[in-house]
């Protein structure tokens, strides 16, 4: 079963059962306490079913066992300006562009948040 859940994780998410990859994104964290991916996909799902602080503690645990991701990092920068939070949003979006420069979106994102404060 370990074998085939990444492509089942992937099929579920595609075919909108979110409860489905809930279940394996889960399982993949069990099997892999390091899988940067599953925390922050999970992170992503507590996101949309209005878990946010659990959410926050997925993308931080994303974080700590992948550095060098920044996916976790604009995520979370994207929930924290969202819940008003501009400064850690500013903080997570920075750290997202320092790991991935070209990134469309944190570019956008850091734009938007900047205008936020020059209007302070």
């Amino acid at each position: 079963m370990i074998i085939a859940l990444p492509y089942n994780t992937w099929l579920s998410q595609g075919i909108g059962d979110n409860g489905l990859a809930y279940q394996c994104f889960k399982l993949a964290v069990t099997h892999d306490n390091n899988h940067v991916e599953a925390y922050n996909n999970l992170g992503v799902l507590e996101w949309h079913n209005g878990r946010k602080e659990q959410a926050i503690s997925c993308f931080k645990s994303s974080k700590e066992v992948g550095p060098h991701c920044y996916e976790p990092h604009y995520n979370n920068a994207v929930l924290m300006e969202k819940m008003g939070d501009i400064q850690t949003s500013y903080q997570s979006v920075k750290r997202s562009m320092e790991i991935f420069p070209d990134h469309f979106d944190s570019k956008q994102l850091f734009r938007k948040i900047r205008e936020r404060f020059e209007a302070i």
